[in-house]
């Protein structure tokens, strides 16, 4: 007797498949939904996964019989018939509770995952990946599972390092909605870069912020950086052009734009041209915004063609699997991460090892 095992997305037609590769004499033992396709966990679609066997014109063969044939068979009895059945019933069943069995340690690395806030998709693509690469007796060690999470997760992370060449004058800038630290992460950069020994000049498109803002006007009066605000393509364009040749670095801080506003956010990109072609934009994030909001943030600042992001406020939470998430959904690398208000202490390169210091459950083992 011949049974099968087949799958597809759509039952009928999955059905309608089973019929025309074994012919109308099958039986449908058991079936099952099941999650199917796409690559590493990205695209998959719940379709059906069906067990089953044809019924044979003789035991044991399932090959439909010849019309008008002279060849005799031998008959077998019900009983025969049932007992076969029986034995398959039980070998499909085998199979079923087989592939059923999933360790308790995919579930388990699904809860911390969740607690971390990490995004669905980005779960369900690491468990996948748990799944494809590790044996089944591995999976079953809690240790090694954790190892290669991690492994995972900060392959998944890209790094920014800028190219800096002697001689050439950076144009950094920083974007981002409103209430994410821009300023003050602006402050943090250039005081790196006056202890560096590099010529600092500073460009804010808010001419309203500036003397309100102590962190700025402490920075341009005890380490002497000159500090300018414009508010047009003219005077940006003029602005830039003054200071490029006597400086290593200018630091443009944008004023902040709701990314749900089209027409702020166009307004700024007209401002900013005025830097030149040669800039680099930075996406500035907190670190407490969810999930969701990340993503939008991410897509609505996308026309500014920023190069790398920097996550602020890494002090204020415990979990950094929003981050990783939102990095990996489009693409991004990260520059720097900031966890405090103090100048310019609070302010570090990136680095994988430095997120998953911001995720529960998932130190080394």
């Amino acid at each position: 007797m011949q049974y099968f095992e087949e799958s597809g997305l759509d039952y009928e037609a999955l059905i309608q498949k089973i019929k025309h590769k074994y012919g109308d004499s099958v039986r449908i033992m058991n079936r099952r939904r099941e999650m199917m396709g796409g690559f590493l966990g990205i695209g998959r679609k719940e379709g059906w996964r069906v067990f089953g066997y044809v019924v044979a014109d003789s035991f044991g063969s399932s090959v439909p019989p010849v019309q008008n044939s002279a060849v005799s068979r031998p008959k077998h009895s019900d009983a025969d018939v049932m007992s076969a059945i029986a034995r398959l019933e039980k070998k499909l069943e085998g199979q079923s509770s087989l592939s059923d069995r999933r360790p308790e340690s995919l579930k388990r690395i699904e809860q911390i995952l969740e607690q971390n806030d990490f995004a669905p998709s980005y779960i369900r693509r690491i468990v996948s990946q748990l799944e494809a690469e590790i044996s089944y007796e591995n999976l079953q060690n809690w240790g090694y599972v954790v190892k290669r999470v991690r492994e995972f997760i900060k392959n998944d992370i890209k790094i920014f390092t800028p190219a800096i060449r002697e001689g050439i004058c950076r144009i950094v800038i920083l974007l981002g909605p409103t209430g994410v630290g821009k300023t003050t992460t602006v402050a943090k950069l250039a005081a790196r870069s006056v202890k560096a020994g590099l010529r600092v000049k500073i460009i804010t498109t808010d001419k309203y912020k500036i003397g309100a803002d102590k962190q700025i006007e402490a920075l341009a009066g005890i380490m002497n950086v000159p500090v300018v605000s414009v508010g047009d393509f003219e005077n940006m364009s003029k602005q830039i052009r003054l200071w490029k040749p006597e400086s290593d670095v200018i630091y443009v801080d944008t004023i902040g734009r709701s990314p749900k506003n089209p027409e702020e956010i166009n307004a700024m990109r007209q401002v900013l041209l005025g830097c030149g072609e040669s800039t680099e934009k930075y996406l500035t994030v907190s670190a407490t915004t969810k999930i969701s909001d990340l993503y939008e943030i991410f897509k609505q600042f996308e026309p500014f063609g920023y190069c790398s992001v920097i996550c602020t406020k890494m002090d204020e939470t415990s979990h950094s699997g929003n981050i990783v998430s939102a990095l990996y959904n489009r693409n991004k690398s990260l520059a720097f991460l900031t966890t405090g208000q103090k100048i310019p202490a609070n302010i570090t390169e990136a680095a994988p090892d430095i997120l998953l210091e911001y995720m529960e459950g998932m130190g080394a083992v």
